[in-house]
């Protein structure tokens, strides 16, 4: 493995540029659609973008078509104004952010009346293409958040949070919908910096996130309606193809942001179509996916969609499907490049899943691969994983290097002095610690108190360590096998009690699961001595607020982690992983479409197996908080039909009308893995003892489906499909048949 020491830290212009997310060329439109995009003439003075409200002096110099001056300009004209307030045209709002002090550029648009602008003489636009000239003359910033005082914190925030309003009003609505993005990420960061009660406990932040997030879901709506309305912005165009990517978060897990550029970059080589980043496919366990839109002259639309685009030649077929034409695949430089880009991409995301042993080896090869900001990245993400697994040294190493590249991040800085006191090197901890404090003193008073409570804890934790501690993974929790109860001849209720002081609880009212670490030794999935699985909990919130833990699982033959789950003690401390929010409630979508999916008039759950714990989550949801019609089909084998008692008591106790339909496939061959477990109902057993669910023999069928989507009807319903991967391919597909739109439609990882 190749050490980051060996490798230079960029020195060139552009690319310490890049790497700060400054590219000489970018897409700064609201929807990354193109439609205003941005071309350095001159780099900057910094790397400093301007923040939320800085004050910010700028000069148009030119506009033209692209060509020709457009007649009415009157420049070059200076403008003063506060960045984000809609004190000039969109364009400029949405161009500015991302250009430093003394840069000039290009700001193109193909949306003429987001530039017109009465002050440059351009108060009607006739062209079809925008292109003004801007240089941006002086930038003062406003102050970060961290080293605000609390109630200036606040004043500011409320202050922004007017201006959206003010904005959305005035019907500037993609500005307006960037304040209240502005207002939820500056909340974000200022809850672990604000500790008095006034704020915290009187629920004005949690209040102000809430109506951040309406507001700015209302304010995308009313704009993408505004921009189709005749005149108000772009028509697709008669015959025109767009491909939509998907960079929903499982998709990004298997490299969807290079397979994005991937495609962009191959569009490009043939031309002809659109390409463009497109939120969850609904295709989550078939990811990286893509679809290609093509409207034909009577503005109608026809979709094509593409699976598991996990190789160029896939992204060249995507391409071709678009355009009529196959890009060349000749070049053996741009298929390495290509292919060290999705490396790279995956590696990034895999950390976030909090699965150590998949992360830490394409971590490892992206390391070798990855170029200047890429490669800083990389390197943040590589240290963190091998700190949560014990690696404290290779870790060190790392940091050392991030040091010496960013020496005044604080972020880097607190990990170096956790580094050497989980090394038992205190002496150097505490010496790291000091020098923290030393630059938060001469930051004055406005330094946020919670980063200096942080260091003294810190300092004092390392003063009374006298051993080196003993080594816990990161991001998981000890919970103890208390009981395994076989409720079918492969399947089990696992039951846990958690040996933590305090059980980390789920989000209520959404979806949730937990990582399962299982200690197997040797494995092909990654160098550490274990494999994590995925697992959704059939205990309530109230059971895991007192620290039990139930996992239906079922055993495989061949299954590395269920079996050594078998095969464990009862009283064996297993690792598993805090909550990680699957789907959000009411509307069942994926996390990274918060705010775009509507609540369903009703639910449709497809689900096999032990894919029925999904279901039993939404039913234990849908209780009471929500009053939309359900209907479950789950597909079962005899023998080994699960969670029959459950799902008859929530047809008895729900008040709104839930019908859950049984189907029974032959039993499977094989090896018995519970023979103490009680013996299987008959299919016909099964139907005089659960009188409220619907038994059909057979495989879950296209009539079936058909009929349930008839039952529940097209218009608002939620689809969720949940099973093994043939299964979640199949019902999709029929879905679709019976008239379900795929923006109706979840499917999850299998």
């Amino acid at each position: 493995m190749g050490q980051p020491q060996s490798v230079a830290w960029p020195a060139s212009i552009d690319k310490a540029f890049e790497d700060a997310g400054i590219p000489l060329s970018a897409d700064v439109s609201f929807s990354k659609d193109s439609t205003v995009c941005k071309k350095v003439i001159r780099r900057g003075l910094n790397k400093k973008l301007p923040n939320e409200a800085a004050r910010v002096r700028i000069s148009v110099l030119d506009a033209t078509d692209g060509s020709e001056k457009l007649p009415g300009f009157v420049g070059p004209v200076e403008f003063d104004f506060l960045l984000g307030d809609g004190e000039v045209c969109d364009v400029l709002e949405l161009a500015v952010p991302y250009m430093t002090e003394g840069e000039c550029a290009e700001v193109s648009s193909t949306m003429p009346r987001w530039c017109e602008e009465e002050r440059l003489g351009l108060g009607e636009i006739h062209a079809d293409k925008v292109v003004y000239t801007v240089e941006v003359l002086n930038v003062e910033l406003t102050k970060e958040l961290e080293i605000m005082a609390e109630d200036e914190i606040m004043d500011f925030i409320t202050a922004r949070e007017a201006v959206g309003k003010r904005l959305q009003k005035a019907g500037q609505l993609a500005i307006g919908a960037q304040r209240h993005r502005a207002v939820i990420n500056m909340i974000a960061r200022a809850v672990p910096l604000i500790q008095s009660k006034k704020h915290t406990e009187s629920g004005k932040m949690a209040g102000k996130m809430a109506a951040a997030r309406i507001n700015e879901q209302a304010c995308i709506a009313y704009w993408k309606k505004k921009r189709m309305a005749p005149g108000g912005g772009r028509r697709q165009k008669p015959g025109l193809t767009t491909i939509h990517v998907c960079t929903g978060v499982n998709c990004r897990e298997a490299g969807s942001k290079a397979v994005l550029a991937e495609i962009e970059e191959l569009a490009d080589m043939v031309g002809g179509c659109i390409v463009e980043s497109s939120c969850c496919l609904s295709r989550c366990s078939a990811s990286p996916t893509a679809s290609v839109v093509t409207t034909d002259k009577a503005g109608k639309e026809t979709e094509k969609s593409f699976e598991r685009i996990r190789a160029p030649q896939r992204s060249a077929q995507v391409v071709y499907e678009a355009t009529g034409e196959m890009p060349s695949l000749e070049d053996s430089d741009l298929l390495q490049r290509f292919q060290q880009a999705r490396l790279v991409s995956t590696a990034l995301e895999l950390p976030a899943t909090g699965k150590w042993n998949q992360a830490l080896e394409p971590l490892h090869r992206a390391e070798e691969v990855a170029k200047d900001g890429d490669l800083v990245d990389v390197v943040v993400a590589l240290t963190q994983v091998l700190e949560n697994v014990g690696l404290f040294q290779p870790a060190l190493d790392r940091n050392d290097w991030l040091i010496e590249g960013m020496p005044g991040s604080l972020n880097t800085r607190f990990q170096r002095s956790s580094l050497f006191r989980k090394l038992g090197r205190t002496t150097e901890a505490i010496e790291v610690l000091k020098d923290i404090e030393k630059d938060l003193n001469a930051g004055g008073p406005l330094v946020s108190k919670r980063l200096f409570t942080k260091v003294k804890e810190e300092i004092d934790t390392c003063s009374k360590q006298t051993d080196v501690p003993a080594t816990k993974i990161g991001g998981y929790e000890r919970w103890n096998l208390e009981s395994v109860q076989p409720v079918s001849q492969h399947t089990a209720v696992f039951e846990f009690r958690c040996s933590e002081e305090k059980a980390s609880l789920p989000m209520a009212g959404h979806l949730w699961h937990r990582t399962l670490l299982a200690a197997v030794g040797d494995n092909d999935e990654g160098p550490l001595p274990w494999i994590e699985r995925d697992y959704t909990p059939i205990s309530t919130v109230v059971e895991e607020s007192s620290g039990t833990c139930k996992l239906l699982i079922k055993v495989y033959p061949d299954g590395a982690a269920t079996q050594w789950l078998r095969n464990i003690p009862l009283g064996k401390t297993v690792l598993l992983s805090p909550p990680r929010v699957t789907l959000l409630a009411p509307t069942l979508v994926p996390v990274d479409m918060l705010g775009r999916g509507h609540t369903p008039t009703g639910v449709l759950l497809v689900v096999g197996g032990t894919g029925v714990t999904p279901a039993l989550q939404v039913l234990e949801i849908f209780r009471s908080e929500h009053a939309q019609p359900i209907v479950i089909i789950l597909g079962c084998r005899a023998g080994d039909m699960l969670a029959l008692q459950p799902l008859q008591d929530h047809v008895s106790s729900r008040a709104s009308p839930t019908t859950i339909r049984i189907c029974v496939s032959d039993a499977a061959c094989g090896s018995v893995s519970f023979a103490a477990a009680p013996s299987p109902l008959s299919y016909d057993e099964a139907v005089r003892a659960f009188p409220n669910l619907n038994f059909h023999q057979g495989r879950i069928t296209q009539d079936l489906l058909a009929s349930s989507v008839d039952t529940l009807g097209l218009e608002g319903l939620r689809a969720v499909v949940s099973g093994p991967q043939a299964m979640n391919d199949s019902v999709s597909d029929q879905l679709l048949v019976a008239g379900v739109k795929r923006s109706q439609l979840t499917v999850m990882k299998a």
